[in-house]
């Protein structure tokens, strides 16, 4: 089978396909991660003839759709692959530069407006870093650039299904090679569609390429699971989950457990909107302390609980991993911002970014 080597920081991986189409695709995107084939990388294998089969980290995933389970392997591998990854901290986040090259991340669930904050904001001049991947170093707590292409979720597609942009024509000379110099992350932005001060989320949105009554039997099966519904059928199911608070580190792999064994592809588990938060209000920026953002972007670590970050650098103490966050996060300015119009989205970012400090009239303490 053609393959093709990479390297996300110090973990190197191997794409091995008999498709020279997704081989293609994957390249495309992450072109700036090549490597030498080194021996001892995992190898993630993606077979579309006959039937579609992807195997990652010793997990086989199977489908009756090649061009789902294509959509799927695609985001499976860069899971996979940012999991394995220690020297960094590594967040589903974008992020940007500032003009004066501070470092800002936009965390947030699917659905909220990362990639279109992004784009906004390089075309009035920050530095692209990441629309996807926020990374930063342990050593030297410098946000690193993640360059790959900007993916844009396509409207009526399929689950997990993106356009691919070069960022290149939005910002020409934007991309960076993944072992260049950082800038500080100064700045922090959890995105929200909640007004400030509801309580936590305890449920889950699953996004699948197909559900039956059999999955959703098998679902409320799952320890620390309290209730499933459809919250959406068309253009593809998503399922609502309602877990006992805290129980998700534990629920997760057993939920992805039954998805294989069922051999539905999971896409997508998020705190997301299941529908299009409410772009029209006015957004709403309130303060975060370091410890309520430590919280958040222990939520948006890559891998999770399967991180080898957590695993072998924090010796799978969650409680370690949480201090190192607070120590972070005490280094940056932190905001939860509750989406609204992107015109006032932009400004707010922009003002409070800059030199001349955030708009106090938007701000609560």
């Amino acid at each position: 089978m053609p393959r093709a080597a990479y390297r996300f920081f110090d973990a190197p991986f191997v794409v091995e396909t008999d498709s020279a189409a997704f081989l293609a695709q994957f390249d495309a995107a992450y072109e700036r991660f090549r490597a030498a084939d080194e021996a001892d990388a995992p190898v993630y294998r993606v077979t579309l003839a006959g039937r579609p089969t992807a195997e990652i980290e010793g997990e086989a995933w199977r489908a009756a759709d090649a061009e789902a389970l294509s959509a799927y392997a695609y985001n499976a591998i860069l899971n996979a692959a940012t999991a394995r990854v220690r020297s960094h901290f590594l967040f589903h986040a974008a992020a940007v530069a500032a003009p004066d090259r501070s470092g800002v991340i936009l965390a947030g669930g699917a659905g909220l407006g990362k990639t279109t904050l992004t784009v906004t904001l390089l075309q009035r001049g920050y530095g692209f870093l990441s629309d996807d991947v926020a990374v930063v170093g342990r050593g030297d707590g410098q946000l690193h650039p993640f360059p790959r292409r900007l993916g844009v979720r396509v409207e009526g597609g399929r689950p997990g299904e993106k356009r691919l942009l070069d960022v290149t024509e939005i910002a020409p000379g934007s991309l960076s090679d993944p072992t260049s110099s950082g800038c500080p992350a100064r700045f922090l932005f959890l995105l929200t569609d909640a007004a400030a001060g509801k309580p936590a989320a305890t449920f889950r949105y699953l996004v699948l390429d197909r559900a039956d009554e059999a999955l959703l039997a098998d679902l409320r099966t799952v320890p620390g699971v309290q209730a499933v519904r459809v919250a959406q059928s068309q253009p593809y199911p998503v399922l609502q989950v309602d877990l006992a608070r805290g129980a998700w580190s534990a629920s997760e792999p057993a939920i992805q457990d039954v998805c294989r064994r069922r051999e539905v592809l999971l896409f997508e588990a998020t705190t997301g909107p299941a529908a299009p938060p409410a772009f029209s209000v006015h957004p709403e920026l309130t303060r975060l302390t370091p410890t309520e953002a430590a919280q958040a972007l222990l939520g948006h670590l890559k891998g999770g609980p399967r991180s080898a970050l957590l695993g072998s650098v924090f010796g799978g103490s969650a409680a370690r991993l949480y201090l190192a966050l607070v120590g972070l996060a005490g280094r940056m300015a932190c905001y939860r911002l509750r989406v609204g119009r992107l015109d006032a989205l932009v400004e707010l970012i922009m003002v409070t970014t800059s030199a001349t400090g955030e708009p106090r009239e938007h701000v609560r303490s």
